[in-house]
């Protein structure tokens, strides 16, 4: 009996020493499991924070690379608005509003300043003298580059008051813009004040809300009440003139066709 349970007592001590053996490989191969996925975890983690890092200052050598080239076209384009052929002065226009489109945080104010200093340095009674001697030719060399400028402006300040929901000063006052066609533009919320326009084609352009405080229109075309109806701060005499005007013109043409109808 005593030999018995001593047997007994020699084969479950060794049950639970395999037993003990088993679940000890079994913690020290999970053990190393989990060392090894920490340890690939933490490499991985390291792998991308130096991805990222490398990411951050590639992303930062082109931003950098592109300022710098972003002010060496400035510069150019501010350069060729100083030469004598009137192309290379439209194609630095081109550069200036390609950047004040494109980075308007860092260049549109400037690029606005810059275009509003070149209408300003025409000679507006060279302007006006071209096209009431009808010197073609001298028109032709006075005019593109400056419309160009104005037509750039206009863009500008459109894009600017889509943006921001706001009309913001420093675009299109106190301007002289002369022999231009705005046909077709959409000018509503732009403030024209103390501008004057002279021979400017106004064929369906819209002017809602436009401020024209103080504006001239000097032998405009096209230029109806109705526009100038839904525009701000236009001069109550002149509109009045220009409603009076085109009763008249409406009441000749009626006269006219009843004249003209056979009885």
């Amino acid at each position: 009996m005593e030999n018995s349970t001593l047997l007994s007592l020699g084969c479950g001590l060794s049950f639970w020493q395999s037993v003990w053996q088993i679940a000890g490989e079994a913690a020290v191969r999970n053990i190393g499991l989990i060392c090894a996925a920490l340890f690939g975890i933490g490499l991985a983690f390291y792998r991308s924070m130096k991805l990222n890092q490398q990411t951050k200052t590639a992303i930062r050598q082109a931003e950098t690379s592109e300022a710098g080239l972003n002010i060496d076209r400035f510069q150019k384009g501010v350069a060729m608005l100083g030469d004598n052929s009137r192309s290379v002065k439209q194609g630095g226009l081109l550069i200036l509003y390609e950047l004040a489109y494109s980075s308007p945080e860092k260049f549109r104010d400037n690029v606005v300043g810059i275009f509003r200093t070149h209408i300003y340095s025409y000679d507006v009674k060279d302007l006006i003298a071209s096209y009431e001697d009808h010197d073609k030719a001298l028109y032709n060399r006075l005019t593109p580059d400056y419309s160009a400028a104005i037509f750039s402006l206009i863009l500008l300040n459109k894009l600017n008051i889509e943006e921001t929901n706001a009309t913001k000063s420093g675009f299109m006052q106190d301007l002289f813009i002369a022999f231009v066609n705005l046909q077709n533009l959409n000018v509503s919320s732009m403030d024209f004040s103390n501008s004057i326009f002279r021979d400017v084609d106004f064929k369906d352009t819209i002017m809602t809300e436009t401020n024209l405080s103080n504006a001239v229109f000097e032998n405009c075309k096209n230029l109806t009440y109705a526009q100038l109806y839904q525009a701000k701060n236009v001069d109550p005499e002149f509109l009045a003139k220009l409603k009076a005007d085109e009763d008249q013109a409406a009441a000749e043409a009626a006269k006219s066709a009843e004249e003209n109808t056979p009885t």
